[in-house]
């Protein structure tokens, strides 16, 4: 129940506030739809953490980024 909440948050913020971003995720698949798949897969617990380490290294300083970063939800 939880979980989709989350998911239907995600999808919220994905069709109606990151159209009016001009930044882009560094990401490949972007933080969001990085977000529903790992919580689709091991639920809102068990990501919260990974979540947290992604979106805290999403931005275009990041040390270990150059272009875009290949991270898939294993």
């Amino acid at each position: 129940m939880i979980a989709n909440l989350a998911i239907l948050l995600i999808v919220i913020y994905q069709k109606l506030v990151s159209p009016f971003f001009v930044a882009r995720c560094v990401f490949y698949p972007s933080c969001s739809s990085y977000a529903k798949t790992h919580i689709k897969k091991y639920g809102i617990l068990r990501s919260f953490f990974p979540l947290l380490k992604r979106i805290f290294s999403c931005h275009p300083y990041s040390k270990r980024l150059k272009n875009s970063f290949w991270d898939p939800v294993e």
